[in-house]
């Protein structure tokens, strides 16, 4: 049985696809004999995951501006690196997609990277066939979250029911 709740990635602890500075999923054996080579500590280890993980740990950049400049530039390893990124997006979206049964209303892309055309074009040509893209740019999805709630508290809106997926 599936909860009452859209269904997301949490990020902040590795899952999903890389992002600026996050590594998202690792090959787990590769990165735990690593740890244990390095002698690395916790923090370490949780600065490898966020924050010098991800783009940062191909190009030394993590603002997707900086990225697109290189690849007008006509820095090939920076596009191949940028596509990348939206490949693993798009493959965790379609993950999504299977385990609801391709029962999804819409798939929201948020963040600063969704401010880039590149970005939400790549993204979009693989899984526009699975639900609307909506677009929402920024990174205040803690902002929008409790503002929605705020909306149902205050009987301005209804609260989005979802169904379980048997």
């Amino acid at each position: 049985m599936i909860p009452d709740v859209p269904c997301v990635y949490y990020g902040l602890d590795g899952e999903g696809p890389f992002t600026p500075e996050r590594t998202g999923g690792l090959p787990l054996y590769d990165f735990a004999k690593m740890i244990l080579e390095q002698q690395l500590d916790l923090d370490q280890v949780k600065k490898l995951l966020a924050g010098n993980g991800g783009m940062k740990s191909y190009l030394n950049e993590i603002d997707i501006r900086n990225v697109l400049e290189m690849i007008n530039k006509g820095d090939k390893e920076a596009e191949l690196i940028l596509r990348a990124m939206t490949y693993q997006l798009a493959k965790a979206i379609g993950e999504m997609a299977t385990v609801l049964k391709g029962k999804v209303d819409v798939i929201i892309l948020t963040g600063g990277g969704s401010y880039s055309e590149f970005i939400v074009s790549h993204t979009k040509e693989r899984v526009e066939w699975i639900a609307p893209v909506e677009v929402m740019p920024g990174e205040m999805e803690m902002d929008a979250l409790h503002e929605g709630v705020m909306r149902v508290l205050n009987k301005e809106e209804e609260p989005k029911r979802y169904s379980e997926i048997n």
